[in-house]
């Protein structure tokens, strides 16, 4: 591989441009990460994460089923590994009393809820 930019430094350990091809250092001198800690997941995940994560187990998907099933107009935002569902009847109106919820999933992923109050507390969680 050439490249009509010589002497252009990809990064500071990485390969480096010279006229008439690439030049790459030394396996040697490549510097070592260390290994990531533990990988947790599920209940040990959310207790890790702290109190305001709960483990999505089944009583969590009974919930969010029913949370989905029983919302007027509910919403949906996804951003990288987490999922929002919003009940916009909950957030509507001054008087309402919005409630959130979070639970992580085995695989690390976040569901979260946003809904009146009186749902999460007829469903025991709030």
């Amino acid at each position: 591989i050439t490249s009509d930019k010589p002497d252009i430094d990809v990064t500071p350990s990485g390969p480096t441009f010279v006229a008439g091809g690439i030049d790459t250092p030394d396996a040697t001198t490549l510097p070592t990460l260390p290994l990531p800690g533990p990988i947790l997941s599920g209940a040990a995940l959310a207790a890790a994460l702290g109190p305001q994560f709960a483990y999505y187990d089944d009583y969590a998907k009974s919930f969010v089923s029913q949370f989905i099933r029983g919302a007027e107009k509910i919403e949906m935002v996804q951003f990288n590994l987490e999922i929002v569902l919003v009940d916009m009847t909950a957030i509507d109106d001054p008087t309402d009393i919005a409630y959130t919820r979070r639970w992580v999933t085995d695989d690390g992923h976040v569901i979260s809820t946003i809904g009146h109050l009186q749902d999460f507390l007829d469903f025991g969680i709030a």
